[in-house]
């Protein structure tokens, strides 16, 4: 069976899939996001935000699981419009983005944390 290069079947990453156009459709948000570009992003090793290396691991809280964003949440999962990200530089984003809700400062420490080291290390 094919894999991707962290370990999930096409099947996961396929159900990963649908379940992300399911959740999208429901709460009425468009998506036009082809199967192809989504494995891709599903590849990817580093978050946009912050260059930390992004983990698959299973639980989907750790600071660097990869997770799919919405770069303007106002539009839909389309192209151009999403890219992978870390669950927590995620979490950072949707902090700035919607001010009610209310960021815990070890979150920030830990991605600031990481994005210093990140530099530091590819620098050396």
């Amino acid at each position: 069976m094919d894999t991707t290069h962290n370990g999930l079947t096409d099947i996961d990453v396929a159900r990963k899939y649908l379940a992300l156009a399911n959740r999208a459709i429901n709460d009425g948000t468009e998506f036009e996001l082809s199967f192809t570009a989504y494995k891709n992003m599903v590849r990817a090793k580093y978050c946009k935000f912050t260059g930390i290396v992004m983990s698959d691991t299973q639980h989907t809280q750790h600071e660097s699981y990869r997770t799919i964003d919405r770069i303007d949440n106002k539009k839909g999962y389309i192209s151009g419009n999403v890219c992978a990200c870390s669950y927590m530089a995620n979490q950072l984003k949707a902090r700035f983005e919607n001010p009610v809700l209310i960021l815990k400062p070890e979150h920030a420490i830990a991605i600031a944390l990481e994005v210093i080291k990140v530099r530091d290390e590819r620098t050396i």
